[in-house]
């Protein structure tokens, strides 16, 4: 007949320490990831709403140049007769 040996308390208590220092661990492990993703989706959405202003920039900038466009070819067409 074999005897299982129950690990002393002592035994016990380092590995709950442990196991504590591991969770603290994954802890500030996923806070980090959690602070840098709201840092990153932050700037993305900085980034996004600066290409959208300068998608309307394009756009205006775009009609703008396609009305005088138009009036100059037409002054040209005249100029030629």
């Amino acid at each position: 007949m074999t005897m299982r040996v129950q690990p002393d308390f002592g035994m016990k208590m380092r590995l709950r320490k442990e196991r504590e220092r591991r969770q603290i661990n994954i802890d500030q492990a996923q806070n980090a990831l959690d602070a840098a993703r709201r840092r990153h989706d932050q700037e993305a959405a900085g980034i996004q709403a600066k290409i959208e202003d300068l998608e309307k920039q394009s756009r205006a900038e775009e009609a703008r140049w396609g009305e005088e466009r138009s009036k100059l070819e037409a002054a040209l067409r005249r100029a030629r007769g």
